[in-house]
């Protein structure tokens, strides 16, 4: 019998050690033994001298695109259930009630609470959140017409949140945060929101008519997507020079912006607002 000098190993995720008290008696053919298992098992039997790379962190406007796609799962399920009874590959419709569509955002949501790291869960939950507004524009858009410009209100509504973070988290990392998604910047545009809302409801409970989709829909349509698209080719001129809140003092690094579409509006990040009416 030979004695076992004292070594280490590690089995990935677990420890294994092998020293010369625990198995005095032993031959080396245990360790080769052991060893065997543990490589059939799948694990991964390495010196612990030897250090496995953490796990590198995954980029906010990556993980924030995830979030936000995620959001729309029970519209597409209900979507997909549509075509399938219409086709007659099902016999009925499924994922069509309210209470399926909460149980399926709820149900994504702690997904999101279990497997994101706690350090990017703000920028996760803000994500689902408007990825869930988008999932309830396109359901009244697509399955009503009683609240059809609602549901287009709110497409470019989450989109804009949204895509705002996105293009500033690609551009200019370094000063990107949650409040990036502009959900909050001012009192003066929650009480616009709010405003937008009321209004909206008072109009359609008393003159439902004006609610209806027309063609002054599809004018407030083309300016809606003129002006998030003028925002957005603006912020994608300007670049790392692009940041949310107004600079007093000139960073490192920034340049004045004069080309693209710089060189046609001055100013062209505040003159979406031109073609942004209230959708309602």
């Amino acid at each position: 019998m030979s004695a076992i000098s004292r070594r280490e190993y590690k089995i990935t995720p677990y420890y294994f050690q092998a020293s010369k008290s625990s198995f005095v008696g032993c031959d080396l053919s245990c360790i080769g033994l052991t060893t065997s298992v543990g490589n059939f098992a799948g694990f991964e039997m390495e010196k612990s001298e030897k250090r496995l790379p953490a796990r590198t962190m995954m980029p906010p406007w990556a993980l924030s695109w995830r979030c936000y796609v995620i959001g729309i799962l029970s519209y597409v399920l209900q979507l997909t259930s549509l075509l399938l009874s219409e086709l007659g590959i099902i016999s009925e419709q499924y994922f069509s009630s309210i209470y399926s569509a909460i149980i399926i955002q709820l149900s994504l949501l702690l997904f999101i609470k279990i497997s994101v790291r706690p350090s990017q869960l703000d920028v996760a939950w803000r994500a689902l959140l408007l990825g869930t507004v988008l999932n309830v524009g396109l359901t009244l858009s697509t399955f009503t017409l009683k609240y059809q410009t609602l549901g287009i209100y709110l497409i470019f509504l989450s989109f804009f949140h949204w895509s705002e973070f996105m293009m500033q988290s690609i551009f200019n990392p370094d000063t990107t945060d949650v409040s990036s998604y502009m959900l909050y910047h001012s009192d003066a545009y929650v009480v616009a929101f709010i405003a937008s809302l009321v209004e909206y409801s008072l109009e359609l409970y008393l003159l439902p008519s004006m609610k209806q989709p027309t063609f002054l829909t599809n004018i407030g349509l083309t300016l809606l997507i003129l002006g998030e698209g003028l925002r957005k080719v603006s912020m994608y001129t300007a670049k790392s020079n692009f940041n949310h809140y107004v600079q007093l003092n000139k960073n490192e690094g920034h340049e004045l912006v004069t080309h693209g579409v710089y060189r046609l509006f001055r100013y062209s990040n505040a003159r979406h607002h031109v073609f942004l009416p209230t959708f309602d």
